[in-house]
């Protein structure tokens, strides 16, 4: 009989009463979830040997082989598993992160992935990475709808406690993430089917920064354009946290009046929640899109990128023939 996985073992044993254990009855149990959760905490290992190597594919996104729709199913087998083993009681998660191009998050794929059965994540994690933005093969300003938003709050499970968005880009592109992020602390919010609403701390202390520096090559060619130095990009990543208000304010925070009326109101205005830098400028060829790297002379590129210039061309026509929706 095969050894069941380690996190199996883990979940199907009974926790040891700690009624034994002086720091349980001595300390509130507030402070003792601040030293689990910061002596549990991940962080990026300093020693050189535990990096990746700088070209590898876990610094960009999932690899390539990675197969959404074969995970999905191994996802949803083992919630189910799990839920089983704890006798049918809700199970949660401490944190899922999910990695989406914008035209997904637009088609509400992230709705339908927190609709899947038994999903209970105390933490939501939203990473948008360089290359997940809307053109930025032609180096846009970047933009950011949020006509996906009430999709996910009448999905979001009542486990849910914090909301992180991670916005990435280029190092020289900071001023326009910043943007981006402060027009997000005043505007955006998450209510839950539970009807609590996860805010943002306008007053943007508790946005956190990060920066990481990889590879200009991507699938074979070199993004001279984006260089800071040669065969290197530098990022600069902004996350915004969204957290219920009584927890902001405990902290010293506030919420924004903006995002707070909407939450009250139950008004998604998707004119409200549309984040965008600047304008989109004018007249950029085709070409433009593939003057900016240097790689082999094959077609794959080409290839490759079809499916979502396709998804973004779609896109862009609806957004240009359609009144916008308001409501």
């Amino acid at each position: 009989m095969a050894t069941k996985p380690l996190y199996e073992r883990i979940l199907s044993t009974l926790p040891i009463s700690q009624g034994s254990c002086p720091l349980f009855g001595i300390l509130p149990g507030e402070l003792r979830s601040q030293i689990f959760s910061l002596a549990l905490i991940d962080f990026p290992d300093p020693s050189p040997e535990k990096h990746y190597e700088a070209d590898t594919c876990y610094t960009q996104r999932a690899p390539p082989e990675y197969d959404v729709d074969v995970q999905l199913p191994r996802l949803r087998s083992m919630l189910q598993r799990i839920t089983q083993q704890h006798g049918g009681k809700q199970v949660e998660i401490e944190c899922l992160r999910v990695f989406a191009q914008i035209w997904m998050l637009e088609e509400d794929r992230l709705a339908a992935l927190l609709k899947t059965p038994d999903l209970h994540p105390r933490i939501l994690t939203l990473t948008i990475r360089h290359a997940d933005w809307w053109w930025w093969e032609a180096d846009e300003p970047l933009r950011l709808e949020g006509n996906w938003i009430e999709g996910v709050c009448a999905a979001m499970s009542s486990s849910v406690h914090e909301v992180r968005i991670e916005l990435e880009s280029l190092e020289r592109k900071k001023d326009q993430v910043d943007a981006i992020a402060k027009q997000m602390i005043e505007r955006w919010f998450f209510k839950r089917k539970d009807g609590v609403v996860l805010y943002p701390n306008s007053t943007g202390s508790e946005i956190e920064i990060d920066r990481w520096t990889g590879t200009s090559k991507w699938h074979g060619h070199t993004w001279r354009r984006d260089e800071t130095r040669p065969d290197q990009i530098d990022y600069y990543i902004a996350s915004v946290i969204f957290r219920p208000a009584r927890l902001i304010e405990r902290g010293g925070g506030r919420v924004s009046g903006t995002a707070q009326t909407a939450a009250e109101t139950d008004v998604f205005n998707h004119s409200a929640l549309r984040l965008r830098y600047m304008a989109r400028p004018a007249n950029i060829s085709s070409q433009a899109l593939f003057d900016n790297f240097e790689g082999d002379e094959d077609d794959s590129w080409n290839e490759e990128m079809d499916e979502d210039e396709g998804n973004e061309d779609n896109d862009e026509d609806e957004e240009n023939s359609e009144p916008e929706n308001n409501a």
